[in-house]
């Protein structure tokens, strides 16, 4: 004869649920255990989404899946300017001219990064990003001037002395560009970066063989 009684209901209802939530719990440990399968289950839910977009391209691309990572970059480059034209704001803009740096469009680069410092005058990010498009765009001058700005806000940040280094170089101030490179190796060691210590002394020692 059937059970009907209400604790036997209670334990149907809870064996039903332990069911439902072990198939859950299945295939969550299978996407967490494939970053791949992680992020398009995140993409079917989010389409729009510029982080997931974002790591699905990075993703893609140390896979070796190059044409598909790309896709992904592409559209999240979209994304971002469409975000840009609705709501610019300074996460938005700063995200943006980086990208663009990157994607060797300097001038427009330098544009939205001095938007972006209209807005967060203080950033040393900003001026940093900015500072590197201006030395990507041939004016290592105006660079120099972001870079010190931002010296005198992040002094103990060895990319920006770095980044101070690279540009005073293009300037043809030689002497300039060996003190900042030094700099930025004692900075960086000091944090426990050896690997950027490393690859700044590189740069130097480079440096160095090409000045008369």
């Amino acid at each position: 004869m059937k059970d009907n009684s209400p604790m036997m209901v209670v334990f149907a209802v809870w064996a039903a649920l332990a069911v439902f939530l072990s198939g859950i719990s299945a295939r969550r440990v299978e996407l967490y255990n494939d970053p791949e399968k992680l992020w398009k289950d995140a993409y079917r839910h989010q389409p729009d989404s510029i982080t997931v977009n974002l790591s699905l391209a990075a993703l893609l691309s140390r896979s070796g899946q190059v044409q598909k990572a790309v896709e992904y970059d592409r559209r999240a480059d979209e994304l971002l300017r469409r975000a840009v034209e609705a709501h610019p704001d300074v996460a938005m803009l700063t995200l943006y001219g980086g990208r663009l740096r990157r994607a060797g469009r300097f001038e427009e680069a330098v544009a939205t990064l001095q938007d972006a410092l209209a807005i967060a005058p203080r950033s040393g990010t900003i001026l940093n990003n900015l500072g590197m498009a201006l030395v990507e765009s041939g004016r290592p001058e105006g660079a120099i001037a972001r870079f010190r700005e931002a010296v005198e806000i992040v002094p103990d940040d060895f990319e920006v002395r770095a980044s101070l280094a690279v540009a005073y170089a293009r300037a043809g101030q030689g002497e300039l560009a060996m003190t900042e490179a030094k700099r930025a190796i004692g900075l960086a060691k000091m944090q426990g970066n050896s690997e950027l210590a490393t690859r700044i002394q590189a740069w130097l020692n480079s440096y160095r063989k090409s000045v008369p």
